[in-house]
Formats: structure tokens, sequence, C-alpha cells
């Protein structure tokens, strides 16, 4: 694959992610990040589950929660690592030089690990509350979501891609299938991704992404502003002792110099400019 875009792609129709997704579910993951509240209920959960879980995301929009979205405005600007994979497949190049294609491949296998771990949690009779209970069913709904964008994306790839997905990372293309998603489960990912942009292909992270960034990043209060000072308001720091004395204004230094005492006036240091005496005949 290229490092450049491929002229033989050059009449080829521009790269629409909501055609290449294939289905409104993967779409909607793929074009957003997270809603804020889901986020927020993921870290109510016990600390080891919620810390996997919040890992696994960070991965999957690692482009916009590590990098913090420096492509925005780009035509290759994405949420979605799989989105990113892609759109290098249908173009046959490489954005930035790297192989997100190959990128996909750890993602994919953390999030069968947390999808499975989230399956055993939801055994009947575990120590969850209805509410825990409830954020899981949310979580295991749109991890089966990521998981089918990942199958979707990594099936794309060339024969070479695959085959060192297969050594490196145990996966067969060949052999990925995605996972059934019942209107149950569907009606769950609309709540966790409930931002959908209208357009084939976002191009920026809108203020919904902006609050759950945050969150992803650890940061889930917006950086306070400073309030504007007045420059009058600034403090300025002391002049020095002489300095001061300089700008004393005359009738100040006169007076000073009346009430000083003989011994202090003959160990002053302040001179008070007198007139030159006239020179006769001048």
């Amino acid at each position: 694959m290229q490092t450049g875009p491929d002229t033989s792609t050059a009449n080829r129709s521009p790269f629409k992610l909501k055609k290449a997704a294939k289905s409104p579910t993967k779409l909607r993951v793929m074009m957003s990040l997270p809603d804020k509240t889901f986020l927020e209920d993921i870290s109510k959960l016990p600390e080891n589950l919620s810390n996997e879980i919040s890992t696994c995301f960070r991965m999957i929009f690692s482009h916009v929660v590590e990098r913090g979205a420096h492509s925005q405005g780009q035509p290759h600007f994405f949420h979605h690592v799989a989105a990113t994979a892609l759109y290098e497949s249908y173009n046959q190049f490489l954005i930035h030089d790297k192989d997100h294609g190959l990128k996909a491949g750890p993602i994919y296998n953390k999030v069968k690990k947390v999808l499975e771990i989230v399956e055993k949690t939801l055994i009947p009779n575990s120590s969850f509350s209805a509410e825990q209970r409830s954020t899981l069913e949310d979580v295991r709904a749109t991890l089966i979501a990521h998981h089918n964008a990942f199958v979707l994306a990594i099936q794309s790839l060339s024969a070479e891609q695959k085959q060192k997905l297969k050594i490196n990372q145990s996966i067969d293309a060949v052999s990925l299938q995605e996972l059934p998603i019942t209107p149950k489960k569907a009606a769950r990912i609309k709540k966790t991704h409930p931002f959908s942009p209208d357009s084939h292909t976002p191009k920026k992270l809108s203020a919904e992404d902006e609050r759950s960034k945050r969150i992803l990043e650890g940061n889930p209060h917006p950086p306070a502003r400073r309030p504007l000072m007045l420059l009058e308001s600034l403090p300025l720091p002391p002049l020095p002792q002489r300095d001061a004395l300089a700008y004393t204004p005359r009738v100040l230094l006169l007076k000073m110099r009346a009430h000083a005492t003989p011994k202090a006036e003959e160990n002053s240091a302040v001179s008070v400019p007198r007139s030159p005496k006239k020179t006769p005949g001048k």
C-alpha cells in the first residue's frame, strides 16, 4: 500500500463512510464518540471493570483521545480506527505513513476480550444493582457494534495485511463474523450514541463529542477561563529607594531637608539641585 494517493483510483468517487459502513449501527458508533452520560455511568461500575471498559473505548477512539483530533477538517478525519482503516483500504494509501488496518487488529482483540468479560459479569444473580446491570447491557450492545465495525474493516484489508494480522495478532480475517444486533440492542446503541451526523463523513468533533472526549481523557470539566485583568489592577513592583527619591517632587525634598538633623543632612544621599552662581561680567 502506498503512502500517497493511488493515481489508479483518481476517477473513483470520494470515500463516504455512510456507504462503507453498510449498516446504521456500525455507522452510528463510527461517526461520534459515546454519550457523556454513558461514560459517566461506566465510571460508577467497580473500579477494575470500569477501567477495563474505559481503556477499550480509549483505544477505539484513539485518533481523538490520544492525538486531540489534530486532523479535524481534513478528508481523512475520523473518530474511529475502523473508519480510518476502511478509508485507507478504499483509497489504497496510508494516512501519515501509518497502517491503521494493522492498528485495528489489537483493538479488535481488546474489544473481544472486554465483551467476554461483560458477558460473564452479566450472569444471573451477580452482585450488581439494577442501574449497573443496565449500564453493562448498554456496554455489551455498544461493544457488539464496535466488534462488527472492526470485522468489516479487517475484512477490507489486503491479503498482505491480513497475513500480518494472522501472524502477529492471531486474527484469521476469513473466519471473522459479525455478531447479531437485536432491536433491543439497537435501541441501546442509539442511547449510547444519540448523536448521528447527517454528513456522509464527519469532518470535526461536535459539541457533544468534545464533552465526551474530556471524560475519556480523564478531564471531565472544561478548562476554566482566566478572568481578564485591567492594567490598573496589576500590582507594580516597588522602586528601589534611590529611584523612589529621584521621582519625589522637589517641594517635598526641600521639606525633608528642612526637618532633617544636621547629622542626617550630612549623611543624606539626597541632594537638592541649586541654581548655579553667576560669575561677574558674564
